[in-house]
């Protein structure tokens, strides 16, 4: 097989946390400092997903084409579907490239000018267009309003576009799946089963695998299948592991919606990004299986090259990092040998995989350099190939916001609603926990939480402290103080006047007291306790003590007698915030006095 190195396998579990890392960025609001690291992220992503294709195509370009120089009959028909799987995969990425560029143009972007300065504030985007030749057709796009929030949603969600993207992306996925279907024996009979559309391209025909499937070994490899289902799994969330009745539609939410509601248009470019990085490594995958399938019964390999799968190229802080390393299309009867960063003791190894861990206690980049020595077959000589990997670790990111206020009060009948969101985690798994207070879940929101603080006001500090359960643990994700509060004290009135004039044939059907809150953001019922009346009139003063809100048929009365130039003072006013049916009466608190003279 000459020379070459292998192709380095695909990383097939990186994506998964990168993206909870983006989206725990973005959290409730649109920062320029997260709209810069969104930038900043989908520069790397793109990075990844150019050597992803440039991987895939030399993978096809001088291995399978090497086998098929070498060995004619066995790699024939293996390069023909891997073309075909580069074909549909270039297809679907030239798609996603397009809807790019629609976000783009929706928010008044434009292709840059050849020689044209762009601000370094300024987001661009790289349209690529794969043409059927293989060459690159790229266009650099100047994405203006990069924190809009409305584009995205309804070119995704109101026109339909991330639904369709859903499906296209399922329906390649079944495309890919059915390659694990496939023996080397059965080649010659899988050829049959590819039939040309009417622009003449190969396709799988569904009907005749179907009716063949006793020609295929039916020996499928489960494994395999599932990391192609995982490395694309853009299906709609299960209602039951979200803790959502299966009846409660409207509390339903699609794959669409949950990546593009409400999401800033640079965010939105960032995790198609995701998606093409997520394409190419199931293609990836793909592709090394066809060509272990050209060797599967007599392996010969001569040259091969260190394979590093981390679970995650970013971590959260306080996470462990882990990466498998073994050798791509290995012999086994080859044993390999790894050592990191210069160590002269070789990692275990366990099935041909030595596995790397790490303590990823500080947020930054880490680096780590590896060797893998192997023997060189049919010699007592070792050959060693070398590598050199990087890591990001980023701190764990929480958001918990009050949904009406930036503080919270105490005594409010139901509790001060409370949003809280890991992203990337559903709520379910969520587990706050408050100092000086207590918070539970909203009963009639599964969204949302109620927060009830106990501190004393102005001085204790209530705060919520967000755990959440990943990987069957525990873990803190963050935690944010609210100062505490008592409701404010409203406002005693008579008639809807707390001073001033008041019209002496208003005074005949005013019932009572009441309190008034105002402008203030909570529904919140007062009821008058007691007060004192005082009338003077004619320059005589009268006092009436009276319990409740109402007046006496006797003070109304003496209301009913007073003219012009006589006053009526409201004064020792109590009153408390109405309680619940079966609730405690909440305390008595003096409120303002009313002073009124008739006009």
């Amino acid at each position: 097989m000459g020379t070459k190195n292998c192709p380095e396998t695909p990383r097939q579990k990186m994506i998964n946390m990168m993206y909870l890392v983006l989206t725990a960025m973005l959290a409730l609001n649109v920062a320029a400092e997260t709209l810069k690291a969104f930038k900043i992220i989908d520069l790397s992503l793109m990075k990844s997903y150019d050597n992803f294709t440039t991987s895939n195509k030399d993978f096809i370009d001088d291995y399978f084409r090497e086998a098929y120089r070498n060995d004619t009959i066995k790699a024939r028909d293996m390069l023909e579907l891997a073309e075909i799987v580069q074909g549909k995969t270039d297809s679907l990425i030239n798609y996603i490239f397009e809807m790019k560029r629609s976000l783009v143009e929706g928010v008044g972007g434009y292709e840059k000018e050849p020689g044209e300065e762009v601000s370094g504030e300024v987001s661009t985007v790289v349209i690529e267009k794969i043409l059927q030749n293989g060459t690159l057709q790229t266009d650099t796009l100047v994405l203006k309003r990069q924190d809009d929030l409305n584009i995205s949603p309804e070119i995704m969600l109101t026109k339909g576009k991330g639904k369709e993207l859903q499906d296209s992306i399922l329906n390649y996925r079944d495309f890919l799946v059915t390659f694990y279907k496939l023996d080397r024996d059965s080649v010659a009979m899988y050829r049959n089963l590819l039939v040309p559309d009417e622009k003449g391209e190969n396709h799988i025909n569904k009907y005749k695998i179907l009716e063949n499937l006793d020609l295929l070994t039916g020996k499928y490899d489960q494994q395999k299948i599932a990391i192609v289902k995982e490395a694309l799994d853009v299906e709609d969330p299960d209602r039951e592991e979200r803790g959502i009745d299966a009846d409660a539609s409207l509390n339903f939410r699609t794959w669409a919606q949950e990546n593009f509601e409400a999401s800033p248009v640079i965010a939105s470019i960032s995790l198609l990004s995701k998606l093409q990085i997520d394409i190419r490594n199931a293609e990836s995958a793909i592709l090394r299986h066809l060509f272990d399938k050209i060797y599967e019964s007599n392996i010969k390999v001569t040259n091969l090259k260190p394979t590093v799968i981390p679970n995650s190229n970013f971590v959260f802080q306080g996470d462990e990092y882990s990466a498998r390393i073994f050798l791509s299309a290995e012999d086994s009867s080859l044993k390999p040998s790894v050592y990191i960063n210069g160590s002269k003791k070789p990692l275990p190894i366990v099935n041909n995989e030595a596995i790397y861990r790490i303590n990823a206690d500080r947020p930054g980049t880490y680096t780590f350099n590896g060797e893998i020595r192997y023997p060189f077959p049919g010699s007592d000589d070792s050959i060693s190939n070398f590598f050199t990997r990087e890591f990001e670790v980023a701190p764990p990111q929480v958001t918990v916001s009050p949904t009406k206020m930036n503080v919270l009060y105490k005594d409010v009948p139901g509790g001060n609603p409370i949003s809280i969101s890991v992203p990337a985690l559903p709520v379910n798994r969520i587990r706050p926990e408050m100092k000086h207070g207590r918070i539970e879940p909203d009963p009639n929101n599964p969204n949302s939480w109620l927060a009830f603080p106990t501190g004393r006001a102005d001085l204790d500090t209530a705060r919520i402290i967000v755990n959440a359960e990943i990987g069957g643990e525990l873990r803190k994700m963050g935690e944010m103080d609210f100062r505490i509060k008592d409701v404010p004290t409203p406002i005693t009135k008579v008639a809807n006047k707390s001073s001033g004039t008041i019209g002496s044939n208003i005074l005949p059907v005013v019932s009572g007291v009441y309190a008034d809150m105002g402008d203030f953001l909570f529904d919140l019922e007062w009821e008058v306790t007691s007060f004192d009346l005082s009338v003077v009139s004619h320059g005589y003063t009268t006092n009436y003590q009276t319990t409740g809100y109402r007046f006496t048929n006797e003070q109304r009365q003496i209301l009913q007698d007073l003219g012009s130039g006589d006053m009526l003072m409201i004064s020792n006013v109590k009153g408390r915030i109405r309680s619940e049916p079966g609730e405690e009466p909440k305390p008595e608190r003096p409120l303002t006095p009313v002073i009124l003279t008739v006009n």
